[in-house]
């Protein structure tokens, strides 16, 4: 994992990928520098040949569908094709990655009910106020919606 670590360092996103294929799979990490390799081309990103590659995962590994899927909805969101990004963050919603992703893309809707009820599962599920420090772009968001459900 270190070296891992050090190519993200550097920023050597064209190794990033090379490892994951050397390794026969699509993760968290050949997905993210495909993107971040495609960012640095243009200013206009087109993430179809990352969203083909989670496919193919999905397709091949169901043992690994979880974060497939969730990379998917991410790169989806990224493109504005929300209603893909819901579909795939559906079918994992109680996982804290999809929640604050339905959160965004209602937020971006303009579905601000929805948006809060994503938001307000992800920080007020227990009882513990440890969960209000869990990020601080939740916790933005979480303002942002507050302000728009009271007409401010």
């Amino acid at each position: 994992m270190s070296n891992l670590i050090e190519l993200w360092k550097e920023k050597d996103w064209d190794s990033i990928i090379a490892k994951a294929k050397i390794d026969g799979n699509c993760d968290f990490h050949s997905t993210f520098a495909k993107m971040l390799k495609q960012n640095n081309k243009s200013n206009q990103s087109n993430y179809d040949d990352v969203i083909a590659d989670v496919s193919e995962t999905l397709i091949k590994n169901s043992d690994n569908t979880k974060n497939a899927r969730l990379i998917r909805a991410f790169v989806y969101y990224l493109t504005g094709n929300y209603e893909q990004a819901i579909f795939d963050c559906k079918k994992f919603e109680e996982e804290s990655f999809a929640k604050e992703l339905l959160g965004m893309i209602y937020l971006n809707k303009g579905e601000y009910e929805k948006a809060n009820e994503q938001y307000e599962k992800l920080l007020f599920n227990d009882t513990n106020i440890e969960n209000l420090l869990k990020s601080p772009l939740l916790l933005e968001a979480y303002i942002k919606i507050c302000k728009k459900l009271k007409g401010v």
